[in-house]
């Protein structure tokens, strides 16, 4: 079971933007049948929620007052303290350290799509450059006819 959040923005507006496009299509007077549609389904939609969050929050009530939550916790913070430590230990190796100093002096490669991108930007503004001149030329060249 997840916790439920309070939703986003766009599923608030989305009725309203219903009700807009039909009012926009057919009339207002078909926008007051649009508009209690919408409104049910929106009630329907926070019932379903407001029962989720209720369901999640009986679990997490549950699973707080159990008798072995706190030997749980202890031990998973145990657990993740004995990993920290192994760790720890492995980074101060000396094999360890040389794999860093090898991996961080390594010429950066450059990708090949990087490189396309790169000419085909510069191509790309040569080209809006040479739009420019010719649309600059064929102005001043009309001056003159």
């Amino acid at each position: 079971m997840t916790p439920i959040t309070s939703g986003s923005r766009d599923r608030r507006q989305r009725p309203g933007i219903v009700t807009g496009a039909i009012a926009g299509a057919f009339g207002p007077d078909v926008v007051g049948d649009a508009y209690l549609i919408s409104g049910q389904q929106n009630m329907i939609s926070g019932q379903k929620k407001q029962t989720a969050v209720q369901e999640w929050t009986r679990w997490k009530q549950w699973a707080l007052d159990h008798k072995d939550f706190n030997d749980f916790v202890d031990r998973s913070i145990e657990k993740a303290n004995i990993h920290n430590e192994r760790v720890e230990e492995l980074l101060f190796t000396e094999e360890v350290q040389r794999e860093i100093i090898a991996v961080l002096n390594q010429p950066k490669k450059k990708s090949k799509k990087r490189r396309v991108l790169v000419v085909a930007n510069f191509l790309g503004g040569l080209f809006v450059i040479a739009a420019i001149i010719l649309i600059i030329s064929v102005i001043i060249y009309g001056m003159f006819l």
